[in-house]
């Protein structure tokens, strides 16, 4: 007899994400959900979750953390390579280890800090001094005015020349301040280029020591693993054994099915082994299996909304329907108010 085999459209999301659970009491209604029609009687306790439909598992992969290299719901053969897998450990090369390199970049980033702080001062000096400069400049223009108006007054006669020369003095003293001054400043300024350049030696060296610190890091998570080729143990489909806990396996039958969803943790009392349920496939709405509530995973996956945990039913397929990975949604009459 020849079959048909229908791949779905949510081949790569064979990992059955939960979209929805929750129970509800309905009254005498029909609803609709993306074609699937699902008739509910009065009084009736379900909650509906999401699942992928595909051929059971026959012979599992045993390998952890694999990386499939084939998409899931792919036909694969024996001996196929169909993923890498972590087989053990190499040591570290030679040279810095990370703990070393992460302390040459904290001391050359203490060092640019020290030597921002030390910018930032100079910055400060350079402009007290242009400030005394100022206040220099005004005072030799003030002595310079006053020693014209001392001139007039020798010439004229009303002024000694002793005290004139006093006057001169006084004019001269307030000519090296200011020259003094300028000098500070021409420090002050010097001081400022210095350090700039010396802010960004250490900004420089500090990214040097952080790219190095990066590639001594990455050699290190790259060296202490090994991978190896993972090949198919048996001829057949490749599914998902637990999403959760990233299982695999080969399903040789793709009219031999089975449905992988998850529930979550406040939900397990509602629901038991044994349990029926009623499979809707999204993509064939005249299509409805029974399907019976074969496995509770004992440990639930951590994701972002909470503990999850792996349920897997036995589907009955009297017309030999064959599906390699087809996105279904899953009721379940529950236990409880």
């Amino acid at each position: 007899m020849s079959r048909n085999i229908w791949t779905g459209t949510a081949v790569v999301a064979l990992s059955a994400t939960f979209i929805s659970l929750g129970a509800y009491r309905h009254h005498l209604s029909l609803s609709t959900v993306r074609g699937a029609q699902i008739t509910v009687a009065q009084n009736d306790i379900a909650f509906t979750i999401a699942g992928t439909l595909a051929p059971a598992v026959t012979t599992p992969i045993e390998e952890d953390d694999l990386q499939l290299l084939v998409p899931l719901g792919s036909f694969v053969s024996r001996g196929q390579v169909i993923g890498r897998a972590v087989t053990g450990s190499v040591p570290s090369p030679s040279g810095p280890t990370p703990q070393e390199a992460e302390a040459t970049v904290n001391q050359l980033s203490d060092a640019a800090a020290a030597a921002e702080e030390n910018l930032e001062a100079a910055q400060r000096r350079e402009s007290d001094s242009r400030a005394q400069l100022a206040l220099a400049q005004d005072a030799r223009r003030a002595t310079e005015s006053e020693l014209g108006k001392r001139d007039l007054q020798l010439r004229e006669g009303n002024l000694s020349i002793n005290r004139y020369y006093g006057e001169s003095q006084r004019i001269s003293a307030a000519i090296a301040a200011a020259d003094s001054a300028r000098t500070s400043v021409d420090q002050a300024i010097a001081d400022v280029a210095q350090a700039e350049r010396t802010l960004m030696d250490a900004r420089r060296n500090l990214a040097d020591a952080e790219r190095a610190r990066d590639r001594v890091n990455l050699a290190a998570v790259s060296s202490n693993f090994v991978s190896s080729a993972v090949r198919a143990p048996s001829s057949g489909y490749l599914v998902a054994r637990d999403p959760g806990a990233g299982t695999y396996g080969i399903g040789a039958d793709a009219t031999e099915l089975t449905v992988i969803a998850q529930v979550r943790a406040e939900d397990l009392s509602r629901i038991h082994t044994g349990q029926p349920a009623v499979v809707y496939l999204r993509n064939h709405p005249n299509v409805t299996l029974n399907a019976t509530l074969r496995e509770i995973s004992e440990i639930p996956a951590e994701t972002l909304s909470g503990l999850l945990y792996t349920v897997a039913f036995a589907v009955a397929n009297p017309q030999d329907l064959a599906f390699t990975g087809e996105s279904v949604l899953i009721r379940i009459p529950t236990i409880g108010p």
